[in-house]
């Protein structure tokens, strides 16, 4: 059964700066969501990043991703997309040339 959460957030800026990089990484806000949510409850740790330094010391693969959107309801072939995408990421961060997206 599929539910809903709703969330309060301080304005309407931080909703759309968070649609807006979900969109640059090509992922819906609602995906980011449900797969922090589910990464949260496999994991039992929150992890958050300031400054735009990235946290890659939680473990995170592309494949966990992927099995998280997929349980998340995403389709297969989007979620295969991403945790390649996560990957690919991930190792443009250890070779020094992954950059901000503004």
């Amino acid at each position: 059964m599929i539910t809903q959460l709703n969330i309060k957030l301080p304005d309407e800026k931080t909703k759309l700066e968070a649609e807006r990089l979900a969109k640059q990484l090509g992922f819906s806000l609602g995906s980011i969501m449900r797969a922090f949510l589910l990464h949260f409850i496999r994991t039992r740790r929150v992890t958050f990043s300031v400054g735009g330094e990235s946290d890659t010391s939680t473990g995170l693969t592309g494949a966990i991703l992927e099995k998280a959107l997929l349980q998340a309801g995403e389709n297969t072939a989007s979620a295969k997309r991403h945790g390649k995408a996560y990957d690919a990421m991930l190792q443009a961060e250890k070779d020094g040339t992954l950059m901000e997206v503004q």
